[in-house]
């Protein structure tokens, strides 16, 4: 977080320098200016629709903070790491692949948390870091951490028991609120999420490579996560969106209805492809450096896609931002 807060201090000191040029005319090369410019504007209208806005809708100040506190702030904390990790990736490859900063915005732990296990566990088993447990404490590091559960959703799952338990989503809608259901359901792609953070790091994997129950877990997620893991929770199927009694109006039905195939096209290609194809390839330690690169990149707009949805249907629930507005940032987040 230190590493990314200083990259970022500097790249706005850049665009002060740039920009103070710009004014004088001093710019050398415009279409670098250009291109700082359209980069720039992106993220700023992402700070903008997930932080700014809603800070001035008083999210985590002001009346609205009052209530469920606990997941409120835990999600102001995963926006902020989410944004270091791109920044570190951005900046930095070479330590961003090596990093623990996926795996705590995953659990949206806190670094000094893992400290902490890593304190305990350590006490518990005070050996030299040449010992054989030693050598497996990135497997016992994940069993522990997992053990912590996903956080966001488990307190959002348990926060707002007023949700309806409807098999319509809700999410694919301009009008209703997202079900339980759905919010149960979205565990399971976190807990994917968690799993992926431990898989694509190099440490990580071979501690779970190491130890027979490593493997088992391994196995579990690799081959079989919809046969063991997704049973553990429900369903809410794609061809009940929109058919709650309070679903979507009739102006925004076709923009639903098409953004929903889109979705469902979308999910198909994630499981098939980014989930059992990708982490087959890693479970043969086939990916080429360059591969590896690539796959760290679509792993972050991954786990950014599973916690942020939740977000902006949230601003779209709390009229922070219009219905159509926050569905299509999703349908451009999925197809980024």
């Amino acid at each position: 977080m230190r590493d990314a807060g200083e990259t970022t201090l500097n790249t706005l000191t850049y665009l002060k320098d740039l920009t103070s040029d710009a004014l004088q005319g001093k710019v050398e090369n415009w279409r670098e200016f250009g291109q700082v410019c359209i980069f720039t504007a992106l993220v700023g209208s992402l700070l903008y629709v997930l932080l700014i806005a809603p800070l001035r809708a008083g999210f985590w100040t002001g009346s609205r903070s009052t209530k469920h506190k606990m997941h409120r702030y835990m999600g102001l904390a995963y926006l902020f790491q989410y944004f270091a990790a791109w920044t570190q990736y951005l900046a930095n490859y070479e330590a961003a692949k090596d990093s623990y900063l996926p795996h705590f915005i995953a659990l949206n732990g806190t670094s000094q948390g893992h400290r902490s296990i890593m304190h305990w566990t350590r006490s518990l088993h005070p050996m030299s870091d040449t010992s054989c447990f030693s050598q497996n404490l990135p497997f016992i590091d994940f069993l522990t951490l997992n053990g912590i559960g996903v956080i966001q959703g488990y307190s959002a799952f348990f926060s707002f028991k007023v949700l309806p338990e409807l098999d319509d989503p809700g999410y694919y809608s301009d009008k209703a609120v997202a079900s339980r259901n759905f919010v149960h359901e979205n565990i399971f792609f976190s807990m994917m999420a968690v799993f992926g953070s431990i898989y694509y790091n190099e440490e990580f994997r071979q501690g779970l490579k190491s130890h027979w129950a490593g493997e088992v877990v391994e196995t579990m997620f690799v081959f079989f996560p919809y046969i063991v893991i997704r049973t553990w929770f429900p369903t809410t199927r794609f061809s009940n969106a929109g058919k709650g009694r309070m679903g979507r109006t009739k102006k925004n039905e076709l923009f639903y209805e098409i953004g929903t195939k889109m979705v469902k096209f979308f999910y198909l290609w994630a499981k098939y492809f980014l989930g059992f194809f990708v982490n087959f390839l890693v479970f043969l330690e086939a990916p080429t450096p360059s591969q590896w690169k690539f796959l760290h990149g679509m792993y972050l707009l991954n786990l950014g896609t599973i916690s942020i949805a939740i977000f902006l249907h949230t601003l779209r629930f709390k009229k922070v931002l219009p219905a159509k507005l926050t569905f299509s940032i999703y349908l451009l987040q999925i197809y980024a």
